[in-house]
């Protein structure tokens, strides 16, 4: 998926991998501007299909709870089978890559069919 947010009036746009729980869609960030930026900022999440898209805007908030990080920690390891545990601050792959970890409620989202059909736009 990508994700995009904006940090000193300039977007900036990463691919991310998504996970969803019951808090919400996760997904953790090794740019440092997307950190600033998601931490209490709008965000946009999109999936790479541009014929079937799917976009989910809202507030993204760093994840403090160690339970809610183990749970993401387990679910990113079984949906893209990346080695992942849970930090005290976030999260560390097996190559010792880490990061903080940001939960996205969506207030709303759009998704259409191919050739843009049958538009759809709901709210959270």
């Amino acid at each position: 998926m990508w994700l995009s947010a904006v940090d000193g009036g300039r977007p900036h746009t990463r691919p991310v991998w998504v996970v969803g729980l019951p808090e919400g869609f996760a997904f953790s960030t090794g740019s440092p501007v997307l950190r600033r930026a998601c931490d209490g900022g709008p965000v946009s999440i999109t999936t790479e299909d541009g014929d079937e898209p799917v976009i989910l805007e809202g507030t993204a908030r760093r994840v403090p709870d160690r339970a809610v990080l183990d749970r993401f920690a387990v679910a990113i390891t079984t949906k893209y089978d990346w080695p992942t545990r849970a930090t005290a601050d976030g999260m560390v792959d097996a190559d010792g890559n880490a990061g903080p970890v940001f939960i996205l409620r969506p207030v709303r989202a759009f998704g259409w069919g191919r050739d843009m059909a049958h538009p759809t736009r709901w709210r959270f």
